[in-house]
C-alpha cells in the first residue's frame, strides 16, 4: 500500500486545518511504512499518537467553526463523534492484536481520513471562502 501524498485537493483553505491535516497524514503514512522489524516505534504508539492528535484537531477544528459561526457545526460534530468511535474500534481491536498492521487497517485508516478530508470538512471550505 502507498503513503498518502498531499496535494491541494486536501485543502480545506484555511492554512492552520491544512496544516493539521497533513500531520494526520503524515502519521497514517508512519503506519504504511512501518517497518514491523523496528523496536524503535510500535503500531501501538504510532495509533496512540494518532488518536491523540484527532482528538486535538477535532477540539480545534470545532473551535474554530464555532467562532466562525459555521452554520452546520452541529452536523459537523456528529460527524467527528462518529469518527472517533471509528477510530476507537480499529485502537482496540489492533491493541488486542499488535502484530495485525493488515492492510484491511490501512486500508480502513486511509478510506476515513480521505472521507474526512474531501467529504465532510469540504462543507466548511466555501463558507471560509465567502467569509473573505
Amino acid at each position: 500500500m502507498d503513503p498518502i501524498v498531499w496535494t491541494e485537493e486536501f485543502s480545506v483553505g484555511v492554512d492552520e486545518m491544512d496544516r493539521q491535516h497533513r500531520v494526520l497524514i503524515d502519521l497514517i503514512n508512519r503506519l504504511v511504512t512501518h517497518d514491523k522489524n523496528s523496536e524503535a516505534e510500535t503500531v501501538s504508539d504510532i495509533l496512540n499518537e494518532l488518536n491523540d492528535y484527532i482528538a486535538l484537531h477535532f477540539k480545534q477544528e470545532e473551535a474554530m467553526l464555532e467562532k466562525a459561526g459555521f452554520p452546520q457545526l452541529e452536523q459537523h460534530k456528529i460527524e467527528h463523534v462518529s469518527l472517533i468511535e471509528q477510530f476507537s474500534d480499529i485502537l482496540m481491536q489492533t491493541m488486542k492484536n499488535p502484530e495485525s498492521t493488515s492492510a484491511d487497517l490501512l486500508e480502513l485508516l486511509l478510506h476515513w481520513l480521505k472521507g474526512h478530508i474531501l467529504h465532510d470538512d469540504m462543507a466548511y471550505r466555501d463558507f471560509f471562502k465567502n467569509q473573505i
